[in-house]
């Protein structure tokens, strides 16, 4: 595995590596698919385990209740099937890219029915989801250098992960300018989605509440780096 997610700041680069399977209850295909993932990618281990965990529990199964999100990571349609469109031949998942289509309205669809259920099925499988998720997440953190102006923390990282990467630049804005304000008038939709997120029983909460709610349960404020140009494709599925 790489150490690719590296602290900045002269600090000495830390290998990321996988925890042993009795301490965090990951199952041997979940921790053998993340280990795979963060080398394909540059993502690192850890950041996909907390995200996972933070996301379904690591159950691949996993739906949600509110939305169309599905899978290890939570993904939603609209973003699984642009992520695996824009990422998924560099990734050895290019028969499943070429099915799917950008529309002239900046819709990702596939038109066989079936096809499109197959794959969006591929969120439950821990290969793929791993292998997209490490992806989405290297182009989030590209896209947050060039909005904020530095490298994101994993905390940061995962909010691009729960908003999308200009819903994170807008968030990470509002917590040093006006965090006062009220989150849930900032995200209407994701506040109605994820009510347990932006409210605090009929209380709004604010912006800098939900900025540390999310980055919270994903290490410390070090600005991290993702090796953005490691990428190797491994999965080459029949």
């Amino acid at each position: 595995m790489n150490p690719v997610f590296q602290w900045v700041y002269g600090t000495p680069a830390q290998k990321t590596t996988a925890p042993p399977t009795s301490s965090t209850g990951i199952s041997g295909r979940i921790e053998q698919a993340f280990d795979a993932a963060s080398d394909t990618t540059g993502t690192s281990f850890q950041y996909l385990l907390d995200t996972a965990q933070r996301e379904s529990s690591l159950q691949p199964d996993a739906k949600a209740a509110t939305s169309s999100a599905a899978g290890l990571f939570q993904f939603v349609e609209g973003t699984w099937l642009q992520t695996l469109k824009e990422e998924g031949p560099s990734l050895g998942l290019g028969q499943y890219s070429a099915q799917i289509a950008k529309t002239a309205s900046g819709r990702y669809q596939v038109a066989d029915p079936a096809t499109r259920e197959k794959i969006l099925a591929l969120r439950e499988d821990p290969d793929v989801s791993a292998l997209v998720a490490g992806a989405f997440t290297r182009r989030n953190a590209q896209s947050l250098r060039d909005d904020i102006g530095r490298d994101a923390t994993a905390g940061e990282l995962y909010i691009a992960h729960f908003l999308g990467a200009k819903g994170a630049s807008s968030l990470i804005g509002a917590a040093g300018s006006d965090p006062t304000s009220s989150a849930a008038d900032l995200f209407p939709q994701a506040a109605r989605s994820n009510p347990t997120i932006f409210y605090d029983g009929g209380r709004e909460r604010t912006v800098a509440e939900v900025y540390a709610n999310l980055t919270g349960k994903h290490g410390g404020s070090s600005p991290v780096a993702v090796d953005a140009g490691h990428v190797v494709a491994r999965l080459d599925r029949p």
